[in-house]
């Protein structure tokens, strides 16, 4: 992953919770925050373009999680932190991390339900979901049931089996499999997770 600034001891320990916690290191995006004074409101805004203008310039392609951490605990941003699906680890014995999920299960699901809460419809990615994380094995045994024989079907059963069920594949392996472009990709992914959501 991207590890910037660290003294040594920290780095290790870092290493070690990404370890822990399932990351692939060099799907992670690791750096320090350094809150300027000032505002809450203001502080939340400039957090939002920050770390929007990091996931750009972070050189990572296929982004899955990010681990942030406040060396100053005062300026931790309780309220940006609680917007999202951020999860407190431990970096040592007087500091804390932020780590987030940026797949399906995290921040992508979150911004959906998001959306679909603004638009008066349920939670469809909660625990309860198919696509929830910790359910790749109810949704393996789900998919025959929901997917058909057809060319089609195939494709949408693989496309959420690699992406779902397996999770130990990145975007770019997953691409150069099923040979098709990233917006392809997206379009039939968007319509196998409609299929999934749609049976239950």
């Amino acid at each position: 992953g991207t590890i910037l600034g660290h003294q040594d001891v920290l780095a290790t320990t870092i290493a070690q919770v990404l370890q822990a916690q399932g990351c692939e290191q060099e799907r992670t995006l690791v750096g320090p925050v350094i809150v300027l004074e000032s505002g809450p409101d203001a502080v939340n805004e400039m957090l939002r373009v920050g770390y929007s203008a990091a996931l750009r310039r972070s050189g990572i392609a296929d982004i899955r999680h990010l681990l942030s951490y406040y060396p100053e605990p005062t300026q931790c941003p309780s309220a940006f932190l609680a917007a999202a699906p951020w999860r407190e680890v431990p970096l040592g014995a007087q500091l804390a991390g932020w780590l987030i999920d940026w797949g399906p299960a995290g921040a992508i699901g979150f911004a959906l339900n998001t959306v679909l809460a603004e638009q008066g419809f349920p939670d469809r990615l909660g625990d309860e979901s198919l696509l929830a994380r910790g359910a790749e094995g109810r949704l393996a045994d789900a998919l025959p049931q929901i997917f058909g024989d057809s060319p089609e079907d195939r494709m949408l059963c693989t496309i959420i089996e690699m992406t779902h069920v397996r999770r130990d594949l990145s975007q770019a392996q997953i691409l150069n499999t099923l040979h098709v472009s990233r917006a392809t990709y997206f379009r039939l992914l968007r319509q196998a997770r409609e299929r999934v959501l749609a049976a239950g």
